[in-house]
């Protein structure tokens, strides 16, 4: 990734093409169960509201973020296979500042006369958000998430402690903060990972340490939407781990898609992209809005996707650069009197290129009158030598 200034000018050269592809994994902002205020879920509902996502992934890194669509942890380029069939009835949280407010009151909070929020014992509504000091995508977007909700009136200070000690329970591990930046979507198209991270643990250490011991309100949550009854989530991800049924993956998968968008345990916020670079004059190139897929393999090992690429064809060298003889080949089929019959035919073409060195002069003259001149020296070397 690299910030939109450069990624403008490095598009704006006539070789240089551009293709965005995910990461497959993003950035959500983690609440602490053990904040009194934070463990109820109309204000992190709230804080959701007051959040422009967009903004937020702008901020973060220009076009190498991608906010998200529905806040539920399941990727983007996966969600028409896992959650298509709910969509109706996620929140999509979009900015409203108006059923924040709404949320706030209903959860005993107030708006003084200098603009701040307070809480139901009448104190300044006041929240610590931490980043690692090294990521400087997630510093800046944590910069605009403070900034919108302290224009909001809640006030919101950021704190970017050292990387190590931020991975660690001196920190964010240790649950010592109120909101805390995290990785979402853990590079895996198929849920598991994503949500294993949501709910179980996060780098080996229990959710009920990262996130307070208020996290075990979703082991006995209540269902909504299109599901009743309740669940543990500590199943619903186990048998994302274990099932090999489509039919329990996807309803597991969907369960707790919706129980992370109505009670928000972390608020995705947007996915990271990565930029492949490829030159356009060199070599001609699949197009990616036909064969996206061959790029997005890319992500994960771009050396094997390329030779994937190679070796069945869809790179080829640009004849008109390199000044190569290519092959066309077309088949055509024709129904006759009731067979078929097909026809192939090839074409070869030979496009040369000529380099020329100087003048004008091409490069094996030139060659030639180099070593003439070489030997004219020697000789006349030589006879100077001997006088």
């Amino acid at each position: 990734m690299m910030p939109p200034q450069v990624y403008d000018s490095i598009t704006k050269l006539p070789h240089a093409g551009v293709v965005m592809v995910y990461d497959l994994s993003g950035f959500a902002l983690v609440f602490n169960f053990d904040n009194p205020y934070l463990k109820d879920v109309r204000v992190r509902q709230a804080i959701a509201y007051v959040i422009d996502r967009s903004k937020v992934a702008w901020a973060a890194g220009g076009k190498a973020f991608d906010p998200v669509d529905y806040p539920t942890g399941i990727l983007k380029v996966v969600e028409d296979q896992w959650i298509s069939d709910i969509k109706s009835y996620l929140d999509k949280y979009e900015v409203n500042p108006s059923k924040a407010e709404q949320l706030l009151k209903e959860a005993g909070f107030s708006k003084g006369a200098d603009g701040k929020w307070r809480t139901p014992d009448g104190n300044v509504f006041k929240l610590t958000l931490i980043a690692p000091a090294g990521y400087t995508d997630w510093v800046a977007a944590a910069k605009e998430i403070a900034a919108e909700l302290n224009n909001f009136g809640i006030t919101v200070e950021l704190r970017t402690p050292e990387t190590s000690s931020y991975w660690s329970n001196q920190w964010y591990l240790g649950g010592h903060y109120d909101m805390a930046m995290d990785f979402f979507g853990a590079w895996m198209t198929y849920p598991w990972a994503a949500f294993e991270r949501m709910f179980i643990e996060v780098n080996n250490i229990d959710k009920t340490v990262v996130q307070g011991k208020g996290f075990e309100v979703f082991y006995n949550i209540d269902l909504g939407g299109p599901f009743s009854g309740k669940a543990d989530v500590r199943e619903l991800v186990n048998t994302l781990a274990s099932s090999w049924d489509p039919n329990e993956q996807k309803e597991a998968a969907q369960k707790l898609a919706w129980i992370a968008n109505h009670y928000l345990p972390e608020y995705p916020i947007a996915e990271k992209r990565l930029m492949i670079f490829i030159n356009k004059q060199h070599f001609i190139w699949p197009d990616p809005e036909k064969h996206f897929d061959l790029y997005q393999n890319a992500a994960g090992g771009h050396l094997e996707a390329l030779s994937w690429m190679l070796i069945n064809g869809y790179v080829q060298p640009n004849p008109e650069y390199w000044g190569v003889t290519t092959t066309t080949t077309t088949t055509t089929t024709t129904p006759t009197g009731g067979a078929t019959v097909t026809k192939t035919v090839t074409t070869t073409e030979t496009k040369t290129e000529t380099v020329t060195v100087g003048g004008g002069l091409s490069t094996g003259i030139a060659a030639v009158l180099i070593i003439i001149a070489l030997i004219i020296g020697i000789i006349i070397g030589y006879f100077i030598k001997r006088k």
